[in-house]
């Protein structure tokens, strides 16, 4: 019995020893996670206070439960007319949290899960202007706890944004005139609503590329300078000027009415005409061209500059030096002639496939084949009217820009290629202009119209572009640079309507081109008696354009006796009406002859050039 009772206590003191075990291993377990959580809040506490940063944590009330050191060291240094003596916490709120602070706590209910919120200025003590601070917050859930916090980065940005509204003035602000940028005209037309009265005016200046000839560019800038400033004290409360580029600016203010406006733009034209600027030894003045649209209440920047500068080309035509308002009267005769064009009705007609390209063969007379196809834009509008490329042509390539219309574009341009089944292996030419080659990452812009390829359908891209576009003041290094890297990529480069405008010899030497198109103005009566001048200039140009090993094309070639003196003089890749006037490419496919043969005197029943046109038809 004694040994029954006594395995029963040994049993009973096992059990309670047992227990006492699991109960210290227990504590001891306890004690060890309780060490570890407070290791990790002094951790994670040493963390918070060492970061550069200044950082804040709100729990789900709102409430601050840490303040980094470097936080309240910023609060200690604000301006003491804002601090709460002894309390920065309710500094912090008062001074980083205004529109959201609410007594002891900061309303963190409009905080979604990535909180990234506008700057805010503070005062400092001893700081002339506020510094900028910007706030980034996330929520966030404590390993240690099961109650969401909300942790806030305070940082500093003063200086990101000083840089960026600096680089904002430099985009915004013509850096020559002090006046807007077109970019920032852009901006401020799309976000004011155009009251009655308001006008615009488009100011060119008149033969500005003959002062910086003969005066110098310093002498062309500081002109601009001065008109610059009689824009800036001329146009009043509330209006805008702003130099568009080269010598074109414009203006936006309201008037009590169109002959106001038109009394307003004398004064403009006056002030700059009875302003010298001094060179070295002269005073030089110049004189400008006005054009003035009144807005529509909807019009677009587009559309107003293009019918105010309407209205500037008509100025020019009348002699330049005088101001014409493209009024109701006025705009009503342009659309009569179908002069009046709007981005409205070009992006009407891209919806309806109204736009296609022409081909024009550029003809060797010697190998009687084409060397090459032009292809020229061409618009044939639903009601039959036929609109010159001169009237749309800019417009359309700025509003093709827009990815609604780039591929569609792009499609055309690829369309005419693949259906070209006429000579086979004739490169295909398109048309671009200056301000395009003017973009930034203007060369992967072009490559992408071809989808990056340089030869489609075994046929070499040529890209031309014109010679008369280089009298507009734009950065020539950025455009040549553009020029090199398309050659690079592949492209081939022709540099049209050479001798239309102010040519000269070192466009062969600077201008980065494979192809020189010389314009009809310069072959115009080649081979006559009377026009042995251009004849010598004709015979100038294909000498050095064949020692620089650059191809050379003739333009305008329309009769027979300018086709065969061309060809006497080696001039053998001629593109005129005389070998075929621009056709769709069906046509071009279904022709049996492309061009003209010139190798031999006209035959005896072919006594003029019109005979020809007529076979040719």
């Amino acid at each position: 019995m004694d040994y029954v009772l006594i395995a029963g206590l040994m049993i009973c003191i096992a059990v309670m020893s047992g227990m006492l075990v699991r109960e210290r291993n227990q504590s001891a377990r306890k004690a060890e996670k309780l060490a570890e959580a407070e290791m990790r809040a002094l951790t994670y506490q040493s963390l918070l206070d060492e970061l550069p940063d200044m950082v804040m944590i709100l729990n789900a009330q709102g409430q601050v439960i840490h303040l980094s050191n470097e936080l309240g060291f910023i609060a200690d240094a604000l301006d003491p007319d804002v601090v709460i003596e002894g309390d920065r916490e309710a500094t912090v709120r008062a001074q980083f949290f205004p529109e959201l602070c609410d007594g002891d706590r900061i309303d963190t209910s409009a905080m979604v899960p990535f909180w990234d919120n506008d700057t805010i200025e503070v005062p400092f003590a001893d700081i002339a202007q506020p510094k900028q601070f910007r706030r980034i917050g996330k929520w966030i859930l404590p390993t240690d706890s099961s109650e969401h916090c909300f942790a806030i980065s305070i940082i500093d940005v003063t200086q990101q944004e000083s840089e960026l509204a600096s680089l904002r003035r430099a985009v915004n602000v013509d850096y020559l005139t002090g006046l807007f940028s077109r970019r920032a005209l852009v901006d401020h037309f799309e976000d004011s609503e155009h009251a009655p009265g308001d006008c615009l005016l488009l100011i060119d200046l008149d033969h500005f590329k003959g002062i910086n000839d003969s005066y110098g560019h310093s002498v062309g800038d500081d002109i601009l300078k001065m008109v610059g400033q009689v824009l800036a004290e001329n146009m009043g409360r509330g209006g805008v000027a702003a130099r568009l580029g080269g010598e074109e600016f414009a203006l936006l203010r309201g008037f009590r009415s169109d002959e106001d406006a038109l009394a307003f733009a004398e004064v403009i034209r006056t002030a700059i005409e009875d302003t010298a600027v001094k060179s070295e030894s002269h005073h030089v003045k110049v004189t400008a061209s006005i054009g003035i649209r009144p807005l529509d209440e909807n019009e677009t920047l587009d559309d107003a500059l293009f019918q105010a500068d309407r209205a500037l080309q008509e100025a020019k035509q009348r002699g330049r030096n005088t101001c014409v308002i493209a009024d109701a009267i006025f705009l009503e005769g342009l659309r009569t002639n179908g002069d009046l064009i709007t981005s409205f009705e070009i992006e009407e007609g891209l919806r309806a496939d109204e736009f296609y390209y022409a081909l024009q063969p550029i003809w060797n007379v010697d190998r009687q084949a084409a060397e090459g196809f032009e292809a020229l834009l061409r618009w044939n509008r639903r009601d039959g009217l036929q609109i010159s490329p001169a009237k749309f042509a800019l417009a359309y390539t700025q509003i093709c820009r827009q990815p609604e219309f780039f591929d569609q574009a792009k499609a055309l341009r690829r369309e005419v290629i693949y259906d070209l089944t006429a000579e086979p292996g004739a490169y295909v030419s398109f048309n671009v202009d200056v301000e395009t080659l003017s973009m930034r990452d203007a060369a992967d812009v072009i490559a992408d119209w071809f989808d990056n390829d340089f030869v489609i359908n075994d046929r070499q891209i040529v890209l031309e572009i014109s010679e008369a576009s280089m009298s507009q003041r734009a950065n020539w290094n950025k455009v040549i640079e553009e020029i090199e890297i398309l050659r690079k990529f592949g492209y081939r480069i022709a540099l049209d309507d050479f001798g239309r405008e102010a040519s000269n010899l070192l466009r062969f030497a600077e201008f980065p081109t494979d192809i020189i198109k010389v314009d009809k103005e310069l072959t115009a009566g080649a081979g006559l008696q009377t026009n042995r001048a251009k004849t010598r200039t004709l015979n100038a140009i294909a000498s050095l354009a064949r020692s620089l090993g650059i191809d050379i094309v003739i333009e305008g070639v329309e009769t027979y006796r300018q086709a065969r003196t061309l060809r006497n003089m080696q001039m053998v890749k001629q593109q005129g009406y005389l070998h075929c006037k621009p056709m769709r490419v069906e046509e071009i496919n279904a022709l049996q002859h492309l061009g003209l043969d010139v190798s031999h005197p006209l035959p005896p029943e072919i006594r003029d050039d019109l005979m020809i046109r007529k076979l040719r038809a």
